[in-house]
């Protein structure tokens, strides 16, 4: 039992150079959440084996400090870093709670994390011993070619899938997006931006908002004015401030503005020709003409 490695302590010594161990992955169920999870081992043996506070992004919060979240400490999109959290949540893994003050706290389960640890060391016969300068994994498993081939096929297989699946997602996204763009201008192009930008875009919903905003600004009331949608994507214009001046006058105000407006004309009109014909007299028309 001295020979066996902890796990958890093992994996708590991982900050400063954040390590990817694959073995992890028939717990968590993919990459980023073993990443995640090796991050979470950290903080919580870092804590005294006690639950942690920690922001998910960048926020105004008022204990929020630069660095402060796993989106800057991973790397990690929104979508990224949700779906990785959810993927701890369903092994059981993680939990999470927002106190009062809006600040997210994070348990780790370590019974259930050790028994999955157990099942997965035994079932494949792996075990970790401590070396003069380094850990070592030894397994008592002979290669096995069919096997393994079967199994990287079989990983393979998944990884097609949830790539096809994701790839439909996003383009379903960008029809929708497509289709509330008031300019619709070299499709495959905007396609093509929408793709390589769809980890840094907000949220189609929120997406959807921004492009409203946009269409009620003075400058798109003239299509000439309107970019591109592939142009509006490369430049990320969804970061865009728009104010108030931006916004245009609404059409039944701008109506009764001109309504107004010409009518002081016409009245300054008659009252300047009623001036002039009392100035010179009567005066005589002959086939519409003045004599």
């Amino acid at each position: 039992m001295d020979d066996e490695l902890d796990i958890l302590h093992f994996l708590s010594k991982d900050k400063e150079i954040i390590l990817y161990r694959k073995e992890l992955n028939a717990v968590t169920g993919g990459v980023m959440p073993t990443i995640l999870l090796q991050q979470i081992i950290y903080w919580f043996v870092k804590k005294g084996n006690k639950p942690f506070y920690k922001f998910r992004m960048p926020c105004k919060h008022k204990d929020y400090k630069k660095g402060d979240s796993w989106s800057e400490e991973l790397g990690y999109s929104r979508r990224e870093l949700d779906g990785a959290i959810n993927k701890l949540k369903e092994a059981g893994i993680l939990k999470t709670e927002i106190d009062i003050s809006r600040k997210t706290k994070w348990f780790l389960n370590v019974e259930i994390f050790n028994k999955k640890m157990r099942t997965l060391r035994n079932g494949g016969n792996v075990h970790y011993v401590k070396h003069k300068t380094a850990i070592r994994k030894c397994t008592k498993r002979t290669l096995d070619i069919c096997n393994s081939l079967t199994e990287t096929t079989t990983e393979t297989t998944t990884d097609i899938k949830e790539n096809t699946k994701r790839k439909l997602q996003i383009e379903n996204n960008f029809e929708i997006f497509y289709k509330a763009y008031p300019k619709h201008k070299s499709k495959n192009t905007a396609l093509k931006a929408f793709i390589r930008a769809y980890k840094e875009l907000p949220l189609l919903e929120e997406l959807l908002l921004i492009l409203e905003r946009h269409k009620k600004t003075r400058q798109w009331q003239d299509s000439q004015f309107i970019p591109y949608p592939a142009t509006w994507i490369n430049q990320k214009r969804w970061l865009d401030q728009i104010t108030t001046e931006d916004t245009q006058i609404p059409k039944q105000q701008t109506k009764s503005y001109k309504k107004n407006k010409n009518l002081s004309d016409v009245l300054k009109e008659r009252e300047f020709q009623i001036n002039n014909t009392q100035a010179k007299g009567p005066q005589t028309f002959i086939e519409g003409e003045l004599i």
